[in-house]
Parts: structure tokens; sequence; C-alpha cells
């Protein structure tokens, strides 16, 4: 709670209503990390980083390709990230990324509006 108060009063002090947003967000992000941590103390689970890191990874590679297209033609902006999108579902489809099991929940799971998104 002090904390909270003392980043509130510096940033919005110094940038106003920027700083409150600043601080809001920082304060957040903290406080989502000492859930996070309190929480897989009190119940421990097994967490696959490889995966959080290549889905991170699509994402940012998603949100770079908009960020440096936005300001081109639309047709420029649209092919990038239908082309990033649809990879990124390629390599779901051809990778190791989803299992079998649930590839068949996903597959199973579309099938009742007609779609089946994996081979």
């Amino acid at each position: 709670g002090v904390a909270s108060i003392v980043i509130n009063y510096l940033f919005i002090v110094q940038w106003g209503l920027n700083g409150l947003i600043v601080a809001y967000n920082i304060i957040h992000l903290f406080l989502s990390i000492l859930l996070f941590r309190f929480g897989f103390s009190a119940y421990p689970i097994s967490i696959d980083w490889r995966r959080i890191r290549i889905t991170f990874t699509w994402f940012a590679l998603f949100l770079l390709g908009a960020y440096f297209s936005i300001n081109e033609n639309n047709i420029i902006f649209y092919s990038l990230t239908t082309f990033l999108f649809i990879a990124f579902f390629t390599y779901l489809n051809y990778s190791q990324f989803i299992t079998s099991k649930e590839r068949t929940d996903l597959n199973h799971l579309f099938s009742s509006i007609g779609v089946k998104l994996f081979n």
C-alpha cells in the first residue's frame, strides 16, 4: 500500500495523467507477479516455458509486422498481417507445438460449426 502511494505520488506529480496510467500499470504488474509467486508456492504446477516463449515470439512478430506496416499502403498492411496469421496456424498445424490430444479436442470443438483446424 505504501509503495503504491509513493509510486502514484511520484509519477502523477511528474507526468500528470500519463504518470497515473504508468503508475497504475506498474502497480498492477507488481501485484500480479506477487499473486503469481504466492499462488505458485501454494499450488505448484508445471509450466511449459518452451510453449510460452514460442507463443510470445509469434505474438511479438505479429505486433512488429503490424507496427512497421501500419503507415504503408493498405495492401501491404493487410497482406503482411494476414500472412503472419496464416503462417502461425501453419506452424501450429505442422509442428509438435500442439499435442495430438489437444488437436483432437480442438477439432471436436470446432466440428460443431463445420470447421476442421488440424489434419
